[in-house]
């Protein structure tokens, strides 16, 4: 059976634009946090204007507009830096979606290389990075469809308790959670990185404040010191924010996934249990609609094929 290659192509941009959406979402996720920070620093900078204000240093009366150009130019600076960085975000937020997808590029990939040979044998993804229902009911269904196909006739099958009761879609925790230690190892890494960029930042602020002041006093020591240990407490709080942002990120795709997965594997019991009419459809804003159109194309060989000479025999 010949593929559509325009539906190939549709369904292969419908995919890729999940995987920008995703890859962009996790590039987002640190600039919330980011602007937390810059926002903190602000307020720093505001407090050390209303001290030397308030202790009569007059030679700072343009010390926001300085330091607001003198942070400018520092961070011009870093641009190559932070872009890279943001850079590396995308293409891992990329590498992830592609990662999500992999139970169904299983079972897409297999259909498609089952259309063009019969010999092809069905092997299941990995425990680590493929969902359970999916792949354990994927092995079950095409040994199914494989004796279909040989003996050229569709009888449907009593499916195991385990699958008959599975009404919506469920939630793979253990891949969730490996998902997750995926994630928190690049959230550590952007933890480091907004780490050293506030720390630098605030190290302009003290420096700025030092060269400003001709005679630096111990009242000024002490204040900026106890700037510093509620800075501790600011960078914590916006790695912790930037933990949960991606910690319900996360969820979210894991549940968008769930239900995907559950679609493929509520046409794969349907077919089993006597409906051989039933194809795999996926919503417009869900990934999978290039291995669910392989699945779907693969069905209507076999299974078009089964009913032909189903219907020749007396």
């Amino acid at each position: 059976m010949e593929v559509n290659h325009s539906e190939v192509q549709l369904y292969t941009q419908l995919d890729s634009k999940y995987s920008l959406r995703t890859a962009l979402k996790f590039a987002a996720v640190p600039i919330v946090s980011l602007l937390f920070l810059a926002y903190m620093l602000w307020v720093f900078m505001s407090m050390t204007h209303v001290f030397f204000e308030a202790n009569g240093y007059l030679e700072v009366a343009a010390l926001r507009e300085a330091f607001f150009d003198y942070l400018v130019s520092d961070l011009i600076e870093k641009l190559p830096f932070v872009g890279a960085y943001f850079c590396f975000l995308f293409v891992m937020g990329y590498y992830f979606s592609r990662l999500l997808l992999h139970p169904f590029k299983v079972t897409g990939i297999y259909c498609e290389k089952k259309i063009k040979d019969k010999n092809h044998i069905y092997v299941p993804g990995g425990p680590l990075i493929d969902l359970k229902l999916i792949t354990n009911f994927s092995s079950v269904f095409f040994s199914f469809i494989d004796e279909v196909d040989k003996n050229g006739k569709f009888e449907k099958r009593n499916l195991d308790a385990r699958y008959k009761n599975v009404q919506k879609p469920v939630l793979d925790k253990i891949y969730f959670l490996h998902f997750l230690i995926l994630v928190f190892i690049i959230t550590s890494l952007s933890a480091v990185g907004l780490y050293v960029l506030s720390v630098d930042l605030h190290g302009r602020i003290v420096e700025l404040a030092i060269q400003t002041l001709s005679t630096p006093s111990k009242s000024l020591g002490h204040f900026l010191s106890a700037q510093k240990d509620i800075l501790a407490t600011v960078q914590w709080g916006a790695i912790a924010l930037m933990f949960f942002m991606y910690t319900i990120l996360s969820y979210f795709l894991i549940k968008q996934m769930s239900g995907v997965s559950y679609s493929y594997f509520t046409s794969m019991r349907k077919i089993m249990d006597g409906e051989p009419k039933a194809r795999i459809s996926i919503r417009d804003n869900n990934p999978g609609h290039l291995y669910a159109y392989y699945f779907n194309k693969y069905m209507d060989q076999v299974l078009g094929e089964s009913e032909k000479k189903s219907s020749k025999l007396p």
